[in-house]
């Protein structure tokens, strides 16, 4: 480079910027999922979201059946049908 021409502090930044993103680009990665790893992997993803979904729904539904739960009064006590 010639004197003359410096580069600023913000093209040297976004050159910094730029190769560290060409760095970091995924490449490709020439690997092999066979069969029983891709169904392995789906089924464990379906389990930890049902499971997920289950715990929310325990902790929604248990409250809220145990509210709806009636002690017996005491008029019901005291009644002979």
């Amino acid at each position: 480079m010639l004197n003359d021409q410096r580069i600023s502090a913000e093209q040297r930044s976004l050159f910094c910027f730029m190769g560290a993103l060409i760095v970091m680009t995924p490449h490709s990665a020439h690997a092999y999922i066979g069969p029983g790893l891709s169904v392995g992997a789906i089924v464990i993803s379906l389990i930890v979201l049902f499971s997920i979904i289950l715990a929310i729904y325990a902790l929604v539904w248990f409250p809220i059946k145990r509210r709806l739960k009636r002690k017996p009064s005491i008029n019901d006590e005291n009644r002979t049908d």
